[in-house]
């Protein structure tokens, strides 16, 4: 039933390709097991970058979204950033999970790498997905917009309305250092895994089995 599910929509839609972007691990782990031809693009980014964007955000007051609730505190972060750290290993933990259902169709791509070397990953991605990436590459290499669909709710990049990718944009900073702390003495043996403890400037990465 799932592959018919896939190829009705990909009949309706007029599209050989169907790109499913959720950051639910649960329908990575449901494609790897039921419709065969599907590849998992697994995208890990740093957790202290991510606690320094829940951070910022607390500090601003815009709040903290956990477990699909938005808590507000006006000080006392220490137990939200511990959530969003733990919640971070957790996610990759069944990240690994899926894995274990096809290592042969699922790519992991770190953040960082995409960002420092996009065109080299996006040909990671294009070989392994077996598609052609030309023009995305292209707008990537001339610095062109790429334009953001269903834009309902989420950060200020997808707001905007649109993006360039460009390697020079400088990341947030500001994470106190006590969760940063944290961060290692919680994550690291994902940290190690991905290559962020031994491979601070990316080159050379080799992920650890």
């Amino acid at each position: 039933h799932s592959e018919q599910i896939a190829a009705a929509v990909g009949a309706t839609s007029g599209k050989e390709v169907i790109v499913d972007s959720s950051k639910e691990i649960t329908r990575a782990l449901f494609l790897m097991r039921f419709v065969p031809g599907s590849r998992v693009v697994h995208l890990v980014r740093h957790p202290e970058k991510v606690l320094q964007s829940n951070f910022y955000r607390l500090e601003k007051g815009s709040g903290f979204k956990f477990l699909r609730m938005r808590f507000t505190p006006r000080r006392w972060f220490g137990p939200f950033l511990f959530a969003s750290a733990a919640a971070w290993m957790i996610g990759n933990i069944m990240a690994e999970v899926v894995r274990l259902f096809g290592r042969d169709r699922f790519l992991r791509i770190r953040y960082e790498d995409l960002i420092a070397s996009p065109l080299e990953q996006l040909d990671r991605i294009e070989k392994f997905a077996g598609v052609s990436l030309a023009e995305v590459k292209r707008r990537v290499r001339e610095k062109q917009p790429f334009n953001v669909g269903h834009n309902i709710g989420g950060n200020h990049m997808r707001m905007a309305g649109s993006f360039v990718l460009d390697p020079k944009k400088a990341s947030r900073q500001g994470l106190p250092k006590r969760y940063s702390l944290m961060v290692q003495a919680l994550c690291w043996p994902l940290l190690w895994k991905y290559g962020y403890f031994y491979d601070g400037k990316k080159k050379g990465y080799q992920e650890r089995e």
